[in-house]
């Protein structure tokens, strides 16, 4: 079933990345799970590497809410560990331009060298 008929029924709503059930008859973890699988997933990136939503083309399988519900549990697993990734990434760029800074402003020096010389040892 597409994504345009299940809107147009009344049974989701829309976003530019992600699909929200309205209904107790679709599971959104599941739905937004296999919007972002090989085949849906290509046709919604654009050149630069973009996800959006592409309702027009998009399709999801037919199954009961049951089916759905485990699928959306497993989906829940790989969609948690790319938001860590994420977070991660932010967070290390922070440290990084904070220790760069750091060094460059004179709040942290180099570590000395192994044989026990400095800074001022570098002339």
């Amino acid at each position: 079933m597409s994504l345009s008929e299940l809107a147009r029924a009344g049974l989701i709503e829309l976003s530019e990345d992600a699909v929200l059930s309205t209904s107790g008859q679709l599971d959104s973890d599941c739905l937004n799970g296999f919007l972002r699988g090989a085949a849906n997933h290509r046709r919604s990136t654009s050149a630069s590497g973009t996800f959006r939503l592409d309702a027009r083309g998009a399709r999801v399988p037919q199954m009961r809410i049951a089916e759905q519900r485990r699928y959306g549990a497993a989906f829940r697993t790989p969609a948690a560990f790319e938001e860590s990734v994420r977070e991660l990434t932010e967070l290390s760029g922070r440290a990084a331009a904070l220790a760069r800074d750091g060094l460059t402003g004179g709040a942290l020096l180099p570590p000395p060298e192994p044989d026990g010389g400095g800074p001022a040892d570098h002339r």
